[in-house]
């Protein structure tokens, strides 16, 4: 599920000949992020377009930011998983449910995913739908979820019952 409860997990990296130890950085980063870092720490190059064609790495190469303490929260993060997709950008999150239930969450208030704030922040989450829908048509295969199997119906009430109700 796209819930903070199912994408936000903690990253650990032990590198001591690359990284400061005992740091803590609280900005939010992707597993996408593991390839490019480690192939720049191989000695590699993060190359624009693969040998066959496909798109580069849609992550980053995190070393300098974990050695500058650069915060990357400008960077939006995307996902699709089922019957649902997401955006995360700065503070806010976008989930939209294959069923058409649309979700707008500010992460850094003490409500966190508690109120839904989608009819308060329409403008918002609508730009947040566009990407979402533009990043998806680039994915294989292309598309927003349909909702056709809405496998994760069930979580999305256990999860956000309080929210729903308040409708």
């Amino acid at each position: 599920m796209l819930s903070e409860g199912g994408i936000r997990v903690p990253m650990i990296w032990s590198l001591p000949s690359q990284l400061p130890s005992g740091k803590t950085y609280d900005w939010p980063v992707s597993t996408l992020d593991i390839a490019p870092s480690l192939l720049q720490l191989a000695g590699g190059n993060l190359p624009e377009v693969m040998l066959d064609n496909t798109q580069k790495f849609d992550g980053i190469d995190l070393i300098p930011a974990m050695n500058d303490i650069q915060n990357p929260s400008t960077r939006s993060l995307y996902f699709r998983f089922w019957d649902q997709a997401a955006i995360r950008r700065g503070k806010w999150k976008y989930i939209y449910v294959g069923d058409g239930r649309r979700f707008l969450f500010d992460l850094e208030s003490d409500q966190h995913e508690h109120i839904n704030l989608v009819d308060a922040h329409t403008e918002l989450a609508d730009k947040l739908y566009k990407d979402v829908v533009d990043w998806c048509e680039g994915l294989r295969p292309a598309g927003m979820p349909t909702g056709d199997k809405m496998r994760e119906r069930s979580w999305y009430h256990f999860y956000f019952d309080d929210i729903l109700s308040q409708k």
